[in-house]
């Protein structure tokens, strides 16, 4: 049921209006509701109350206009005499009360005065007859529903009148922020156009001197030093590029120059930069061989990877670098794997603002933060999507959506996407060990829903053959006390490590109170949790446990993680 429709059927009762009259109603309605400014409302409204009542003069006086203040104090005290239902007629010898000058008061025999207002009054409708009308009264039904309408439509003006004015200066406010950041960008390009010329013709001078020192002095000490400054000018330099190109991407002076890429002649170059690199930290780097071929510009694809690669071996302490590739339609996954610590989800954003540096690196001489925001201009550049998908201790993937046709290279100049995508990542694999069959499902949709992965089964036999089909390891296990085949939580605890041949953490969940109970559980397993147990406790401590976990692994895979944290 339209706005319309409702309007006048909740109104009919109250008025009794006649069904000829109410078409004609409805008809004037629907153009009342288009109104968007006071002046076309105000016309509006007077040809509906011309054609509705047959009046011969009409004046709607509203906000805004000069008379409104006087006539809201004359028909104050004309109301309280007349109106208690705060409309009234004023018949010929009455009307000279009202101000003359508003309408022909020597012609009008009867007029109708209809006050429109909410919390206040907004408007003054006066309606007037040259001739005294028979059965005048008729026309009072309909006059007020027309009101009431216009009441609607004045609220609805001023909505659109504030909505009108906030639009135009929040337009006005974001074009002077556009100019503004438009000239600071300007002088920041002046800026650091200038500071590269000013500083390379010194740093060069200093590197010249470093290397005829470097060849007169025959002391190994002098030399080492002098072989430091060399690579601190030489970070220098690299910092310099790498502000240079960041800030002529941004501002589009560097244009990608697409065509057709095989790349396994790419994965050739990227393999001749970086495989002594990776031999020098026993990392193996793979890269798998690809016939496909891409549509990119070569050198800007090659500085992408380049900063990809070499992040993921500057990082990763053990392990293997591998990059693959997967057909997905017209669209080529160009992923690059590492075995490093690893990103947490909060911060998978960040690590692509320029000098963002994670608290791991900040004391590693792990350069200047520069390198992903790089990454992120050149892919916004060529609009390569990049996708990240990363877990603390156990690795990263940055997936580039490469385009093989130019009907790829059309539908991502359509995607509303960010070209940066960080997937949520499932939470730790769970082994929930329970042999009562109600509780083993409510316990597991509870973990589920908190988007754990869950394992589940009753007895040992059932947790190996439920992980063998999951094919995956569970990070921690949450027991029960007593499972089926009269099998005891702890030694199910202590049988699937051996047979796992790794340490899982694990959580009992028992009926019993006795100390003596949890003191003998401990041994074995990292938290004691007594039934009925509290849902949010249990979620706490199962990551807690898994967080307690991560870093254990970390300590063990880097030697220098510890460290890094304080």
């Amino acid at each position: 049921m339209n706005f319309t429709y409702k309007l006048i059927h909740s109104l009919t009762p109250r008025y009794r209006v006649l069904t000829k009259t109410m078409q004609t109603i409805n008809t004037w309605i629907k153009q009342l509701s288009r109104a968007r400014d006071l002046p076309t409302a105000k016309l509006l409204i007077s040809s509906a109350i011309k054609d509705i009542s047959t009046a011969d003069s009409i004046v709607v006086i509203a906000e805004g206009d000069e008379h409104l203040e006087s006539l809201l104090n004359t028909i104050q005290l004309l109301s309280e005499q007349y109106a208690p239902d705060e409309h009234f007629w004023l018949a010929r010898s009455e009307i000279p009360l009202l101000c003359r000058e508003l309408l022909n008061t020597s012609q009008n025999s009867l007029i109708l005065v209809i006050p429109v207002k909410d919390e206040k009054t907004l408007a003054v409708i006066l309606v007037g007859w040259f001739t005294l009308p028979t059965e005048h009264d008729k026309y009072l039904p309909p006059l007020l529903i027309l009101a009431e309408c216009f009441l609607i439509v004045l609220q609805n003006v001023v909505i659109h009148t504030q909505l009108a004015k906030q639009m135009a200066e929040r337009t006005s406010n974001l074009s002077e922020a556009k100019h503004a950041a438009e000239a600071a960008n300007l002088l920041k390009s002046s800026f650091l156009s200038a500071a590269s010329h000013d500083l390379r013709q010194p740093l060069q001078q200093i590197s010249s001197l470093i290397e005829v020192l470097i060849r007169q002095s025959s002391e190994q000490l002098p030399q080492t030093q002098l072989r430091r400054v060399q690579r601190i000018i030489s970070d220098m330099n690299i910092l310099m590029n790498s502000l240079l190109n960041l800030d002529k991407l941004e501002t589009g002076r560097i244009q990608p120059h697409f065509k057709k890429i095989q790349i396994m002649e790419v994965f050739t170059t990227l393999k001749s930069d970086f495989a002594l690199q990776a031999a020098e930290k026993q990392l193996n780097l793979c890269f798998e061989s690809s016939d496909k071929s891409v549509i990119s510009d070569r050198a800007l694809l090659l500085q992408i990877l380049r900063n990809l690669i070499g992040n993921a071996i500057k990082y990763t302490q053990v392990g293997e670098i591998k990059i693959t590739t997967t057909q997905h339609a017209d669209f080529l996954m160009l992923c690059v794997h590492d075995t490093g610590p690893g990103v947490e989800q909060a911060r998978q954003a960040s690590i692509f603002d320029p000098f963002f540096q994670l608290p791991s690196q900040r004391s590693d001489n792990s350069g200047f933060g520069i390198g992903l925001a790089l990454v992120k201009a050149l892919a916004e550049t060529m609009n390569h999507p990049i996708t990240l998908v990363s877990e603390v201790g156990k690795g990263s993937v940055f997936s580039i959506q490469l385009p093989t046709n130019n009907l790829a290279i059309d539908e991502l100049s359509k995607q509303d996407e960010a070209i940066l995508q960080f997937p949520e990542q499932a939470k730790c694999v769970v082994l929930y060990l329970e042999d009562d069959d109600d509780l083993a499902e409510s316990i597991s949709t509870l973990l589920s829903m908190e988007g754990y992965q869950v394992i589940t089964a009753s007895s040992s036999g059932e947790a190996i053959q439920a992980i063998d089909k999951a094919q995956k390891t569970p990070d921690i296990i949450v027991t029960d006390n007593s499972l089926d085949a009269g099998e005891n939580g702890i030694e199910v605890v202590q049988k699937l490590r051996i047979q796992m041949e790794t340490y899982i953490p694990a959580i009992m969940l028992t009926g019993y109170t006795e100390s003596a109970v949890h003191q003998k559980a401990l041994r074995v397993v990292q938290k004691v949790l007594s039934k009925p147990v509290d849902a949010d406790d249990l979620l706490k401590e199962i990551d807690t446990i898994y967080q307690q976990q991560i870093q254990t692994t970390l300590k063990k895979s880097n030697p220098k993680f510890e460290s890094q944290l304080t």
